[in-house]
């Protein structure tokens, strides 16, 4: 996904610079990850249907200090934000974590003023339980 190498769609990620090689790298990570190894983040591919197209990602941290628990996080292309797709996908997940994945707590970490992702998780009823001063 070109959009993961803007500024627009990096400035509330871990990353600041994204390039075809660092995507190459990470899909070749993700070859033989399995989800739920511990210490890891497993992303997974979001597509439009009708067409295959690409159009984000979204990322499981499966955590090594509890087992039960996940974080998540979500890119999406800046051309298919606030039509519903990032919600669309983070049910189906949570789906997946409370479901056959047996997780109590599922959490997401959004910088303050990234107003999009805070309201995202908040229409999916997660609850802000703090606001970091500094953070990553």
């Amino acid at each position: 996904m070109a959009d993961r190498a803007t500024r627009e769609v990096a400035r509330f990620q871990s990353w600041n610079h994204h390039t075809l090689q660092h995507a190459v790298d990470m899909i070749a990570n993700q070859a033989d990850l399995v989800p739920d190894t511990p210490r890891t983040w497993f992303q997974l591919a979001l597509v439009l249907h009708e067409s295959g197209l690409l159009i984000g990602d979204c990322g499981m941290h499966f955590r090594q200090d509890d087992h039960r628990q996940v974080e998540l996080g979500i890119t999406l292309g800046s051309a298919y934000r606030g039509q519903g797709f990032a919600a669309e996908a983070l049910r189906i997940i949570l789906d997946l974590m409370f479901g056959s994945l047996n997780k109590n707590r599922v959490s997401a970490i959004t910088h303050a003023e990234n107003h999009s992702g805070v309201n995202l998780f908040a229409r999916l009823e997660f609850r802000r339980e703090g606001h970091f001063v500094e953070y990553v």
